[in-house]
């Protein structure tokens, strides 16, 4: 799903110089090929100012029947200005060369725009967010296969105390345990990028800067626009420990205690979301730098855990949504 337009250009265009115009409006070198015997060429544009685009914009065309076809596209979670710079590339494509184009409003009718209009730090927390979303239901999925994995594989009954040893064998189990250095590694990268997000508008970054200890190859990648400040800063910290990640946060802003966030029940368990992130990153720690695997994490077990973190992370941006008086995530 997303908006489409179609800009029907006049005969006697070259392939080649609409790519050269769509360099000079801001989009990198794309790439020629031929499908079917027809020459095409296709290009994407994106820019990283101030977490202002999020999907960017497609571009194909493509020679058919003596004319050039520019089919451009943004998704369905297009920005504001994505949808703005989508718009600018359909006129000024009609403006260089002429012809007419067909959105999915209308002939002759630019792509509109009505979502929210989020950015800086509230936009980067809501990309951190979403992309997190999207690693949910790739967990999600995965453990689905699991479960139907299972009503194949036959276990063989074993004296209870080979139970153990044998599950340590099970493919299903071992599948439940690679299953965590996954989820932690999502968790890492939101935490990460949510934390990214609000030290570059922070009133602490300097503060913050003057106290990180950077290596002299990342300040070389800094100054070579190979990575920002920030996420140079984030290469020395630990996003592993749920303790720490606390910490940062509360040192970046005294308002903000995920650690109380966290610590709050949930579902009447005895277990707390925090302490539900602290095991599951134990846990991965011992199978990772230890290959010792917990032989009796079932299916369950993990689709407990991913219900938990979902609900637990999906409280966190719903506390920054609150502290920061931000726009709510349609939910």
């Amino acid at each position: 799903m997303g908006c489409d337009c179609v800009n029907y250009l006049p005969p006697g265009i070259k392939l080649e110089d609409v790519a050269e115009f769509l360099s000079i409006l801001g989009y990198p070198l794309g790439n020629f090929a031929t499908f079917e015997g027809m020459p095409i060429y296709g290009c994407n544009f994106y820019k990283d100012e101030d977490y202002k685009y999020f999907t960017g914009v497609e571009v194909l065309a493509y020679l058919k029947d003596g004319t050039i076809h520019v089919e451009t596209r943004t998704s369905i979670w297009r920005t504001k200005w994505d949808s703005d710079f989508h718009n600018f590339t359909v006129k000024q494509l009609q403006k260089r060369f002429g012809g007419t184009f067909i959105s999915d409003f209308g002939k002759s009718r630019f792509l509109r725009y009505d979502g929210q209009v989020r950015i800086a730090a509230e936009a980067g927390c809501y990309f951190a967010f979403f992309h997190l979303s999207n690693d949910f239901s790739s967990a999600h999925s995965y453990l689905e296969f699991l479960k139907e994995a299972k009503n194949h594989v036959k276990t063989p009954s074993f004296p209870k105390q080979l139970l153990e040893a044998v599950h340590r064998t099970d493919p299903i189990i071992i599948s439940t345990n690679l299953f965590l250095p996954f989820l932690v590694s999502v968790l890492e990268e939101y935490f990460k990028s949510t934390y990214i997000a609000l030290l570059r508008y922070s009133p602490r970054k300097s503060t913050v800067i003057k106290s990180a200890r950077i290596p002299a190859e990342e300040l070389t990648s800094v100054s070579n626009e190979e990575q920002s400040m920030e996420e140079a800063i984030t290469k020395s910290m630990s996003f592993q420990n749920i303790g720490k990640v606390c910490t940062y946060f509360k040192e970046l802003d005294s308002k903000l205690d995920l650690y109380g966030t966290l610590k709050k029940p949930y579902k009447r368990r005895r277990e707390s979301m925090f302490d539900t992130f602290d095991r599951i990153l134990h846990q991965r720690h011992e199978f990772i730098h230890r290959s010792k695997m917990n032989p009796n994490y079932t299916i369950e077990m993990a689709f407990k855990d991913l219900e938990t973190v979902r609900a637990a992370v999906t409280r966190v941006y719903k506390y920054l949504i609150s502290t920061y008086k931000w726009q709510p995530w349609p939910m």
